[in-house]
């Protein structure tokens, strides 16, 4: 048996939430507001806390930090109806154990707390030399498949790790992988999108990785490849199932050791990337057939973010609407209901 404390101000939030934990076996706490729940937590330090965003008084990603530090780091699950990839980012860099995007299931809400619970106490700090990203929310959505989007990307950004964005084209992979870099150590750095698809297919290889003096005709001097630019930084290689299988192998070789070997060079060049990828296309599928290397895929597909298309987030188009007549046309907002009902009415893509 556990000690639970919940602080969200909707009552039916907190009624169903505690009945269910309750039946779980836990005891529950219940605040309406940050401030009483830190009265709670100092009079009897629970461990989890489900945390809703949107409060009266001082909000919950404010009260993160120090509700941390009264309960002696218990594992917080932020919960919150309006979240955004900022809400997402800021939660994770504060500590949060999870993040669930309201309305969720109950089974849902229990699993996280299970989980929490089971899950040792560990530091989930950024560096002290990580600053907050600043910049415009360039990604809309309020569904939950973007909600679950937002996560990912806040779980992840902060890490070193290799990535692989998958979805239709035009479902915004660019869009997803920019923020990744935006919120990670590596945003003083160059972020270099590289179109795979738009490269000369026989000068993909000196393309990505450079030639020396003479590698070829017509090279007559040493230069750097795309990949070299972006040392300290993020490279995102787009229509990743494009590269052909020789071009592969090189790939692979400055995912494995951090060097880059230029065409025509006998001497391996040091590298510090990050490496962002994606595709509309199905990787493993070309991996049974032979057409993209088995070890290359594991290697890139450390994290997978799938972007749904919009016809499986129809939710989000009265935002996106207003975000692109915000930018082009602002007269003619705010839209009407019948111009929201036409709109998510379309057979979209």
């Amino acid at each position: 048996m556990s000690h639970i404390l919940i602080i969200d101000d909707e009552e039916a939030v907190c009624w169903a939430l505690e009945r269910a934990l309750a039946g779980e076996g836990h005891q529950v706490a219940v605040a309406s507001s940050a401030e009483e729940g830190f009265e709670l937590a100092a009079r009897k330090p629970p461990e989890a806390v489900v945390l809703d965003v949107r409060l009266p008084g001082m909000d919950g990603l404010t009260a993160l930090g120090r509700l941390r530090q009264i309960t002696h780091d218990a594992p917080v699950i932020v919960v919150t109806a309006f979240g955004n990839l900022n809400t997402a980012v800021r939660a994770v860099e504060g500590g949060a154990f999870d993040y669930l995007a309201k309305p969720f299931d109950l089974q849902q809400a229990l699993d996280a707390v299970a989980r929490a619970l089971a899950r040792p106490r560990l530091q989930n700090h950024l560096p002290a030399d990580a600053a907050p990203a600043t910049g415009p929310e360039e990604i809309i959505g309020h569904s939950a498949a973007m909600q679950l989007v937002f996560k990912r990307i806040a779980l992840v950004a902060p890490r070193d790790a290799c990535v692989l964005i998958t979805g239709e084209s035009g479902t915004g992979k660019e869009l997803v992988a920019r923020a990744i870099h935006r919120h990670s150590q590596r945003r003083e750095r160059p972020f270099l999108p590289v179109h795979l698809a738009a490269l000369n297919p026989g000068l993909v290889e000196s393309e990505l990785f450079g030639h020396v003096k003479g590698a070829f005709t017509g090279a007559t001097q040493a230069r750097p490849g795309l990949l070299a630019l972006a040392d300290g930084g993020t490279v995102f290689l787009d229509e990743l199932g494009d590269i052909p299988l020789s071009v592969q192998v090189k790939l692979l070789r400055v995912l494995e050791h951090n060097e880059v070997l230029p065409v025509g060079g006998n001497q391996a060049e040091r590298l510090n990337i990050r490496v962002l990828a994606a595709t509309h296309q199905d990787l493993p599928r070309l991996v049974s057939a032979n057409a993209f290397r088995h070890d290359l895929f594991f290697r890139l597909n450390v994290f997978q973010i799938h972007l749904p298309p919009l016809r499986e987030r129809r939710d989000d188009i009265p935002a996106l609407a207003e975000h692109f007549l915000r930018r082009f046309e602002p007269g003619a907002l705010p839209l009407l209901p019948e111009t929201i009902k036409f709109l998510t009415g379309l057979p979209w893509l």
